[in-house]
């Protein structure tokens, strides 16, 4: 409907500010779906966050890339700073999508960045899966408290297996004193994702 407004009944509020309307209303309904693959510790409920998060960059990808969007905003005449701002910060998105281009360039860079929203996707679902531990003797993780210990699990040698994810990341190089320890937590923490992600890097 934005895209079919007269050129010469183009306002900033039936264009542009309806198309930040509708994308923010979108980001609410989409937003809690992907952020499932995040935070699900259901297997397949991370999956189905995974394959919001992926349609829903696709679809902003196809958004970015509309002509008709791009000629409805261009030209407006914002009344205030924040309209100002916000113009062009929007054209700057379509821009960066490819519409200065031509029509066969405009549909290659579509369809890259949809194979790239598609990898990046795979590559925060690889992280988010992750399973890497690594092995730390008691004396390994002074520092910690008692609760974080206790909610380790051990190994047969009765080591404590510490995981990668982003909160024990964060916690464990805020408080472990060794400098050892840390440096081979982070070691672990940057190389999650392993040869699955290299590959799609």
């Amino acid at each position: 409907a934005i895209g079919k407004v007269a050129a010469n009944r183009r306002t900033i509020d039936n264009t542009l500010l309806a198309m930040e309307a509708i994308l923010a209303d979108f980001s609410d309904q989409s937003l809690p779906l992907s952020f499932m693959n995040y935070v699900s510790t259901d297997e397949q409920i991370g999956k189905e966050g995974s394959a919001c998060e992926e349609q829903s960059n696709q679809f902003l990808t196809r958004v970015y890339a509309r002509r008709d969007l791009y000629n409805a905003i261009q030209g407006l005449k914002p009344r205030t700073a924040d309209e100002a701002r916000l113009l062009s910060e929007t054209l700057k998105l379509f821009v960066e999508n490819g519409l200065k281009l031509g029509d066969d360039k405009l549909a290659q860079v579509t369809a890259l960045k949809q194979k790239l929203a598609s990898l990046e996707t795979q590559f925060t679902s690889n992280l988010n899966k992750d399973a890497t531990t690594v092995a730390y003797s008691a004396s390994e993780l002074d520092g910690v408290s008692n609760d974080f210990l206790l909610s380790q699990k051990r190994d047969a040698a009765g080591k404590y297996l510490v995981g990668t994810s982003e909160s024990t990341y964060a916690y464990f190089m805020d408080n472990v004193k060794s400098a050892d320890s840390r440096k081979r937590m982070l070691f672990a923490y940057y190389n999650r994702g392993g040869s699955a992600n290299v590959k799609l890097l």
